[in-house]
């Protein structure tokens, strides 16, 4: 699952309250266009639904987790945004690099990225040159990724 920084940034003002379209766009500064574009990804990707000129979020434990996440946290947007949840997946158990390599198919510039972005706000701890999630200080954040892959796992893509 992929959440680009806008569709984050969308879901992080969705989450302190703002749902009005052109309100988002105001905040994030963008256009309105934009914040359509990445809204009609975010309803595809089943995150939220549109009523007329507002955003409301679906009703899902992972989606419910990553609001309050984003709303306490803004600074993990970076970290997660694009390819960073599936690679945060992938380190629910501890990892080293080249499982991470083989198990994502992501090259090792980008998983190493993701990694310096994380450890910034300490989202991932490191033992052994093995890798997993901080949830001594993150424990919202191993709670969403939990529940994501649980829902990924239960979902059926084609319907």
């Amino acid at each position: 699952m992929n959440l680009s920084k806008t569709e984050l940034q969308i879901l992080h003002e969705i989450a302190n309250g703002n749902k009005n379209i052109k309100e988002i766009a105001k905040a994030l500064k963008k256009s309105t266009s934009q914040i359509y574009r990445s809204g009609q990804e975010l309803i595809n990707k089943n995150f939220i639904e549109k009523n007329r000129r507002y955003y409301e979020p679906k009703r899902n434990t992972h989606i419910t987790l990553l609001l309050q996440l984003l709303s306490q946290n803004p600074s993990i947007i970076t970290p997660i945004a694009d390819c960073g949840i599936d690679i945060f997946t992938k380190i629910l158990e501890p990892k080293k690099i080249d499982e991470m390599i083989k198990e994502t198919g992501f090259k090792r510039s980008t998983i190493f990225k993701k990694l310096k972005d994380a450890k910034k706000i300490s989202l991932i701890s490191v033992k052994n040159r093995k890798y997993t999630l901080n949830e001594k200080i993150w424990p919202k954040a191993k709670e969403f990724i939990k529940e994501l892959k649980r829902y990924d796992e239960t979902i059926d893509k084609r319907v």
